[in-house]
């Protein structure tokens, strides 16, 4: 049976969909914090300025973030972690976004199938579901719709990755969450990797995978400028992802992941 979703958007956009023979199944861990690669500062005159760091920042409870440093240090660079599911939607998810002026996102999608913020009676902002039958059957194209789009709010689309994975050692059955912006570097290198996986093992759930940051100088001539890349890499070797292939799908890894 082929990799499919009913859903309109299974966390892929169309054009790098993969055929990986094996039914996504649902994760619904719970969220306790995020991982970052930045952060706010305050400059002399009181106004925050993003900066970017070439380290691993955790946003959660004072307890959480405490469980995590006693693990792997104040500022990892690297952490292992694992997948609680085979779901795309849920634990590797990459989409085009496109946010108002303010910031605030106003609609989304995987290249076919968009989701498009509108204000309900109530002021209420709920996301109404365009089908690609109905895009074509409105602009034409989707790249005329996408177009409009950005014509209508002064912005532009992008590329937004967003995962969900459970740390190897950390004593609470949840999820963290990372998300990248970066579709020239992180995205579709960790994109790859999963899909990857998906392809050759039939899953990426409960592997353990090494999360790793580290900064890069810009290749822009006379640029000076660095910025942080995160990479994902599969902690098994290729004898053993040929071997998974063998297993049912409830086999579960979490003895080696506990350490």
């Amino acid at each position: 049976m082929s990799y499919q979703n009913n859903e309109p958007n299974n966390g892929r956009l169309k054009k790098r969909v993969l055929q990986t023979g094996i039914e996504p199944t649902t994760a619904k861990v719970a969220v306790i914090g995020k991982v970052k690669i930045g952060e706010k500062k305050m400059s002399a005159n009181g106004k925050e300025y993003p900066v970017s760091l070439d380290y691993f920042k955790f946003d959660s409870t004072p307890q959480y973030c405490s469980m995590i440093a006693d693990k792997y240090g104040e500022k990892p660079t690297l952490i292992k972690i694992f997948f609680p599911s085979n779901d795309l939607k849920e634990i590797c998810n990459h989409e085009y976004t496109i946010r108002d002026s303010s910031g605030k996102k106003a609609a989304y999608g995987d290249g076919e199938n968009f989701y498009v913020a509108k204000v309900q009676p109530d002021k209420q902002v709920k996301f109404i579901y365009a089908s690609n039958e109905e895009i074509l059957k409105h602009y034409g194209t989707v790249e005329a719709f996408m177009a409009k789009m950005e014509e209508r709010l002064s912005t532009k689309w992008k590329e937004w990755l967003t995962l969900r994975f459970m740390i190897v050692g950390f004593p609470v059955l949840a999820c963290w969450q990372f998300e990248s912006g970066g579709d020239d570097t992180t995205i579709p290198a960790i994109v790859q990797e999963v899909d990857r996986l998906m392809s050759g093992a039939g899953r990426v759930a409960q592997i353990p995978f090494d999360l790793s940051v580290k900064k890069v100088k810009s290749d822009k001539s006379g640029s000076s400028n660095s910025y942080p890349v995160v990479s994902l890499v599969c902690n098994f070797s290729p004898e053993d992802v040929d071997n998974l292939k063998q297993l049912p799908q409830t086999v579960s890894c979490f003895g080696l992941l506990t350490s």
